[in-house]
């Protein structure tokens, strides 16, 4: 009988040290986790519920953002910054020439007028 209990001492001292020793890796592992299920939380997006809205997921949102980068005749991002950007490239060549016109008024030589003599 006393070894019985002995052997069941030995038993559970094992167990309680051997889960001390994994603690530490049990941690990591259950944030690791946590971690892991918030990123696929993301990446798939979650449906929408009572008191909160529809959070779409990774790949439709990049598929956004491609659709705002290329040409579609107007409403995209693209196609705005194209049109300020042809826009910028009037307003410079128009400044440009309005800058030579003011250089050239400024750098003319009065025409001479009648010599006076000097006395």
């Amino acid at each position: 009988m006393t070894t019985t209990f002995a052997t069941i001492g030995i038993i559970a001292g094992a167990l309680i040290s051997i889960g001390i020793l994994l603690s530490p890796f049990y941690k990591k592992l259950k944030r690791w986790s946590a971690w892991f299920e918030r990123f696929m939380r993301d990446w798939e997006g979650e449906e929408e519920e009572p008191g909160r809205a529809r959070v779409p997921g990774v790949m439709e949102r990049l598929n956004k953002l491609d659709g705002e980068l290329s040409n579609n005749g107007g409403s995209t991002t693209k196609d705005k910054v194209d049109q300020l950007h042809d826009n910028q490239a009037i307003f410079m060549k128009s400044v440009s020439e309005r800058l030579s016109a003011i250089e050239n008024c400024l750098t003319v030589t009065p025409t001479d007028g009648p010599k006076q003599e000097k006395i």
